[in-house]
């Protein structure tokens, strides 16, 4: 990849990326933040084929310290893909993600562990990204992107909504692809963790393709695959769906 030097010391981009780093710091509240030292730099923004943007952590594996931050972004996405994982990149964040990769290294995290936890982090972001937009509204961000569909939920019910949409499966093929073989050496039983393969996720990547029709149709499927073992916070938010839409023997009728 070819970068080349923003205005914010410790940013770079590839060129095909400049216009949305130019897009974000036309917010002063958003370039206030890139350039705090809340954030860890160097970040290298850069294009992607993927249909999900990324943030990948380089890191001192001697020491777990991050040497740098790589957003991945897809060409056609907006500024507003850019700023939610610009908020991946906050020390704090980073801190507790290399909490979880040692645990993970160490063979002690489960694959919902590790998931969870990247959620919960997630999570945590939710309210800073609303504030963010309502101080940037020169970006023109879309209604979605402040997460009110999480900011004002109870934890659970987040996870919960994460789940269903295929982002947690995104953490557990990580999970699956860097920590399954030391994980499961130490913990057999866990036949969860150690039997699943990723062809047995949801590929986030796909669902995004999919008409509306179709990804509408999976989630459905979801739901009702996935309400009996839902925290009840979860069961709350989905319950009249589940009554309407999921065939009785999918679900716990007994909780309904």
């Amino acid at each position: 990849m070819n970068y080349v030097s923003t205005p914010i010391p410790g940013v770079y981009a590839t060129p095909s990326m400049l216009h949305l780093v130019n897009q974000f710091l036309s917010c002063p509240a958003a370039k206030t933040l890139i350039s705090s030292k809340a954030i860890f730099k160097p970040i290298f923004i850069q294009e992607t084929k993927q249909n999900i943007a990324k943030t990948l952590y380089h890191v001192n594996t001697d020491h777990w310290k991050p040497l740098k931050m790589v957003i991945s972004i897809p060409e056609r996405n907006g500024v507003e893909d850019l700023i939610f994982e610009i908020f991946n990149t906050k020390i704090d964040f980073i801190n507790s993600q290399s909490r979880r990769v040692k645990e993970a290294k160490a063979g002690n995290l489960s694959m919902d562990q590790f998931a969870r936890g990247i959620e919960i982090d997630e999570f945590n972001h939710a309210h800073e990204h609303a504030a963010l937009s309502s101080q940037c509204k020169m970006l023109d961000l879309p209604p979605s992107f402040v997460n009110d569909h999480l900011k004002d939920q109870p934890i659970e019910s987040a996870l919960f909504m994460e789940d269903i949409e295929c982002h947690t499966d995104v953490y557990r093929a990580d999970w699956i692809d860097q920590y399954q073989n030391i994980y499961c050496i130490k913990h057999p039983d866990d036949a969860r963790s150690c039997t699943t393969k990723k062809s047995d996720l949801c590929d986030r990547n796909q669902l995004l393709v999919l008409p509306q029709d179709k990804m509408e149709q999976v989630l459905k499927d979801r739901i009702c695959k996935k309400f009996p073992q839902a925290h009840e916070d979860g069961k709350r938010m989905y319950r009249p769906f589940v009554e309407e839409n999921c065939p009785p023997q999918k679900t716990d009728r007994s909780d309904l």
